[in-house]
């Protein structure tokens, strides 16, 4: 069966071509909500299921998005949470190893599907904690880009998220004490320069900034929004500055 995906006011449904297969009419766009998909053969929008909502996905990650966040949020209809779960570990696999946009599609239909805000009329998905910390575990070097993103999915996806980046933090070793390049100096003080000009550096044995998993856990629980939101009073403050690198999360 093949599936089209509702496009946010711009998708343009083939009016002939439909209507000449089916003796119905198709709603048009503005009166179908979003994160519905298309049923092509019976000329239908219908409520997305996990395998529907996952085929609209991979044909347009960024519109198919909203069909996948629907299904984990119950949008319009019930499932169990082992189906959504199930559903939730397709995501995580094609966050790990999935192509570029549908990894970060995937890691951001997660991160939405467990939203809270006023107003809202579905139900936010349970596990996404759950899904983050299987996507951050399978990491090898739990201190690479990768890992990174999957902390930060894990710290606002929830209380429970929170507490797993706190624990973190506890439980991990803190960075060892490290040296910042400087630039090279005389014995009289003078910046020592090569033929063309270019500064010359001294690159110290420990250099920093260190990359571990003690410094990302950290920068999840000072950083509320940039350098200038920093919880400069948080007892790991000083020592996070001293010894590890900033680098913002993009959840």
């Amino acid at each position: 069966m093949r599936y089209g995906i509702l496009l946010l006011g711009a998708l343009a449904i083939p009016a002939g071509a439909v209507a000449q297969e089916v003796e119905r009419d198709i709603p048009k766009r503005y009166e179908v909500p979003r994160g519905m998909v298309l049923d092509v053969d019976a000329g239908e929008w219908k409520n997305p299921a996990p395998a529907t909502a996952f085929a609209a996905f991979q044909e347009d990650p960024l519109v198919g998005e909203y069909a996948v966040i629907a299904v984990l949020r119950q949008t319009f209809e019930p499932w169990s949470r082992e189906e959504l779960d199930a559903f939730a570990d397709v995501l995580v696999q094609s966050a790990r190893d999935g192509s570029p946009l549908m990894a970060v599609r995937s890691f951001m239909a997660l991160g939405h599907s467990a939203a809270v805000y006023d107003g809202m009329q579905d139900t936010p998905y349970a596990g996404a904690t759950d899904a983050f910390i299987k996507l951050f575990e399978s990491y090898e070097d739990r201190a690479s880009d990768g890992a990174h993103e999957a902390l930060g999915g894990i710290y606002h996806s929830g209380e429970t998220g929170v507490e797993y980046v706190e624990a973190l933090m506890e439980s991990s070793p803190e960075p060892p004490p490290c040296q910042h390049s400087m630039m090279a100096r005389d014995e009289n003080g003078r910046v020592i320069r090569e033929v063309d000009g270019t500064t010359v550096w001294t690159i110290p044995e420990n250099p920093c900034p260190n990359e571990t998993v003690w410094c990302l856990a950290v920068e999840l629980i000072i950083d509320k929004g940039g350098p200038a939101t920093f919880l400069r009073d948080h007892p790991k403050f000083e020592l996070w500055q001293e010894r590890c690198p900033y680098r913002y999360v993009r959840f």
